[in-house]
């Protein structure tokens, strides 16, 4: 069986302030919304369906709080990351962590959307 992953779904409480993140600080794409409740965007070739979360929606479990670490990352390599950095940041992203050297040979940086959820961001360093 090969496993390829095609869609995520993150919930969320601020639907309204995920979709201002998704789209004007990542700018990825609206594939199809149900206003209020479900937005789903396109990154790549991965759909993201962003969720309104809800009391009792995952029982037994309750959502997350932004406050809460949500256990994953989303990771992303690029070319430069300092310029992605300096982008995400102009178009009002808050860094997690500065971008940094890591002793494993990458570049990276951190940065959450409004639900907690993780991004980093890296580039692989020339020996």
């Amino acid at each position: 069986m090969e496993l390829n992953v095609n869609a995520v779904s993150l919930y969320t409480v601020d639907l309204d302030a995920a979709r201002r993140f998704y789209l004007e600080v990542l700018g990825l794409e609206v594939v199809h919304e149900e206003p209020g409740d479900v937005l789903v965007l396109k990154a790549g070739s991965l759909f993201l369906n962003l969720t309104k979360a809800r009391p009792g929606q995952t029982d037994p479990g309750e959502i997350a709080g932004p406050q809460s670490a949500s256990g994953f990352s989303f990771n992303v390599w690029v070319d430069d990351v300092d310029a992605v950095a300096a982008e995400l940041v102009g178009r009002g992203g808050v860094l997690l962590t500065l971008v940094r050297d890591r002793p494993w040979g990458m570049r990276n940086f951190t940065i959450a959307d409004p639900a907690g959820h993780v991004w980093e961001f890296g580039q692989r360093l020339v020996d």
